[in-house]
């Protein structure tokens, strides 16, 4: 199982996220745990336009696996 999220800090509003299968869940949450956002992955982009610029948590769920990477957004 690989998960690689990039670029890490992310200095625009799309963070790429590479996984083994397409479509999978993934929900974006803060520091202390709170969700920020969710969905599924679609092009390998998750859209964070909407997010102030701290350190976050992606997990994503591949193949009954939760994988979690920490980014920062600038």
């Amino acid at each position: 199982m690989s998960l690689n999220v990039y670029p890490n800090p992310l200095k625009n509003n799309i963070l790429k996220v590479k996984t083994e299968t397409k479509f999978s869940p993934y929900s974006v949450t803060d520091m202390l745990g709170n969700e920020i956002l969710n969905g599924n992955l679609i092009n390998n982009s998750i859209n964070l336009n909407s997010l102030k610029s701290v350190m976050y948590m992606v997990r994503v769920i591949e193949k009954d696996k939760i994988i979690t990477r920490k980014f920062v957004k600038e």
